[in-house]
């Protein structure tokens, strides 16, 4: 493993971890979700090497004031924005070959975001992609359509202070009912607390209201040629299943997988299946990948 820092044009410093042989002809990246950082998928990223070894190299990073990534200039933490610091740490960490992009909840807002930004970047070089808990659109409705919600989301969002919280058994019984979906385990529990901790509170208001006016239902065409896979938990309260369900039936071919019993946090919840999933998408991509190779010009 190495850890890097990916500067933005805006000076923000991103965290980044890179596993694998910078050979592997595919690199899956991962982006997390709002209020967590890049550990969010070390289960994932352990079971994926366990399984694929030199075939694939992984990235995770910390999204802009998260995790051990500074949060830069006031008022810059938007998905467009997000988009263009995912774009950053592809051009840096995985300059060519094949990608893989998977998302979880805010992380995958931001893959729907690169790809209205940069279409080409998709087309060109994505072989798969996963959305995990996540949403195109309309999430709060109709309450985020109350006259002055919107607006007023980011000053009450800053009234919270991430790094006062504690893991008590309030605050994990809260949480397993919450984040996940009734079961979880104490280390995932006081991992999340860890990570949330760690979350600069005036981003968190920015994306708080980047969340609302999330609107993106016509970028998922985009995904039509890519192998996708939408993994959503039947207990999720914070990007409930028919949001998953829009994103399947808007992507031609994608693969919808609803957990039962799982909540918000199906990176921890069912790592397992996010391994199964993602590998086959690495193997079908190299697969095509030799075929072509194959084929004399």
């Amino acid at each position: 493993m190495s850890r890097q820092i990916v500067r933005t044009d805006d000076s923000a410093e991103l965290s980044v971890e890179v596993f694998g042989s910078s050979f592997a002809p595919t690199t899956v990246v991962f982006t997390h979700g709002w209020t967590l950082a890049g550990r969010l998928w070390d289960d994932v990223v352990a079971g994926l090497h366990r399984d694929l070894g030199d075939d694939i190299r992984t990235v995770t990073y910390d999204a802009r004031g998260h995790g051990l990534s500074t949060s830069g200039p006031a008022g810059s933490a938007t998905l467009p924005r997000l988009a263009a610091d995912l774009k950053s740490v592809i051009e840096v960490c995985a300059p060519s070959g094949d990608l893989v992009l998977v998302g979880h909840s805010l992380g995958g807002m931001t893959l729907m975001a690169l790809a209205e930004n940069w279409p080409r970047l998709l087309a060109e070089r994505v072989v798969g992609a996963v959305f995990a808990c996540t949403s195109s659109g309309k999430i709060w409705a109709p309450v985020k359509y109350v006259p002055g919600f919107i607006a007023a989301s980011p000053w009450v969002l800053r009234l919270n202070r991430p790094k006062m919280m504690r893991s008590t058994s309030l605050t994990r019984l809260g949480m397993r009912f919450g984040l996940y979906g009734g079961k979880a385990s104490r280390s995932h529990l006081e991992d999340t607390i860890e990570q949330m901790r760690l979350a600069d509170p005036g981003v968190v208001a920015d994306l708080g209201k980047a969340l609302l006016l999330h609107e993106r239902d016509h970028v998922l065409p985009y995904f039509d040629s890519i192998p996708t896979v939408v993994l959503t938990g039947a207990n999720d309260h914070l990007t409930p299943a028919r949001h998953g369900r829009r994103i399947a039936e808007s992507i031609d071919g994608a693969l919808l997988i609803d957990e039962p019993g799982a909540g918000h946090m199906v990176p921890h919840e069912r790592s397992s299946v996010v391994v199964r999933e993602v590998g086959v998408l690495v193997r079908s991509g190299n697969a095509a990948a030799r075929t072509l190779r194959a084929i004399p010009a």
